[in-house]
């Protein structure tokens, strides 16, 4: 889901990846673009699976979205925008850049940010006020790049949480393999996005 595929098929991803061949390997393995993200999901479903929800919850993982958005934008094809009440995205969580895990969302918005922040709070845990960090990265216009933006074009309330420099040196390369993810930060990220969703699951206004 979500990456590039083989050495052979780069003509098709105008994003620099043929400028991170590396000799002998020609597979670009997104192990942190996206394999983390789908990970991240199939432990929030397990999780979430525990408790009654106000809401019905879908996981779901799209293909095709370094093709534009491709996966995501055929299921919003079949979708009433009007039944959903938010999307949220994950993306390349296994490197994380610094400390903190961070909020794309609309441009000059921080309504998800501060929602996930409080919530997370609250838990009384010991997180930090400002445990989830905005956007540092807004020149590269993350938000029109992911599978939430199929969803914002249909009016739907939707961010990403990522943890990862899109400029990072395994960003789009064969080197994105699974011995380089972090997996004890990646693990205390997924804990604190269930958290901080939690009460919203369960019906808490935002």
């Amino acid at each position: 889901y979500d990456h590039v595929g083989t050495t052979s098929s780069l003509k098709a991803f105008p994003f620099g990846a043929a400028n991170k061949r590396i000799k002998g390997d020609s597979i670009f393995n997104g192990a942190n673009d996206d394999a983390t993200g789908v990970a991240a999901l199939l432990e929030l479903a397990r999780l979430f699976s525990r408790v009654q929800p106000s809401y019905t919850l879908m996981f779901v993982c799209f293909s095709g979205e370094e093709l534009g958005l491709l996966g995501s934008t055929d299921f919003n094809e079949d979708l009433n925008p009007a039944s959903v009440t938010m999307n949220v995205n994950l993306e390349m969580l296994g490197r994380p850049d610094g400390s903190r895990p961070f909020i794309v969302e609309e441009e000059d918005r921080t309504v998800f940010l501060s929602l996930l922040n409080r919530n997370l709070v609250k838990t009384g845990l010991g997180y930090p006020k400002e445990y989830f960090d905005r956007d540092p990265y807004t020149e590269q216009r993350l938000f029109r790049r992911s599978d939430n933006y199929s969803f914002h074009k249909r009016g739907i309330s939707s961010f990403t949480i990522m943890a990862t420099d899109p400029l990072d040196k395994y960003y789009h390369s064969p080197g994105d393999e699974v011995s380089t993810i972090q997996f004890p930060q990646m693990r205390n990220i997924v804990q604190s996005i269930y958290l901080s969703l939690l009460p919203v699951v369960m019906g808490e206004k935002f």
